[in-house]
């Protein structure tokens, strides 16, 4: 199954997680390049870990408002175990998952903020909150990341 799914599909796993595991157990068989990959991954995960954990240097998260969306909202929630997946796997794949996240925050969480403003009773799953009461980031985790998967 390993090799089935791994070596032979390798290069054309769509999914981030999956790519980056897959990197990991190719790299472990073949040393060089690919091994160091790995490593500067690491490396860099590590450092950031350290400047924005242990240190400080810059804030974890960063929010701000898009004006003119009704709760468009863009933001980073800094993460090093993603930073430096980020880095193993490339643009390409780095570039699906922003574009990813600025859907939802252009478009998904005002449009949803939009029809939900008129409802007078939460909508499931949501079962205290009505939509006009929710931040952006309560449409998204209620809405947009449950119904993504």
């Amino acid at each position: 199954m390993r090799r089935l799914l791994i070596v032979r599909e390798h290069g054309r796993l769509p999914y981030p997680e999956g790519t980056a595991c897959a990197e990991v157990l190719v790299a472990s068989q073949v040393a060089g390049a690919r091994a160091r990959n790995v490593f500067w991954g690491l490396g860099v995960g590590a450092t950031f870990k350290l400047l924005a954990g242990w240190i400080r240097a810059f804030p974890e998260e960063v929010r701000f408002p898009i004006p003119g969306l009704r709760k468009g909202e863009l933001g980073a929630e800094m993460s090093a175990a993603l930073f430096g997946v980020g880095y193993i796997l490339g643009p390409r794949i780095g570039t699906v998952m922003v574009s990813g996240g600025l859907l939802s925050a252009v478009v998904l969480i005002p449009a949803i903020a939009w029809w939900g403003e008129a409802r007078v009773a939460p909508l499931y799953p949501e079962m205290t909150k009505t939509i006009s009461a929710m931040t952006a980031g309560e449409i998204w985790s209620r809405y947009v990341i449950r119904f993504s998967r």
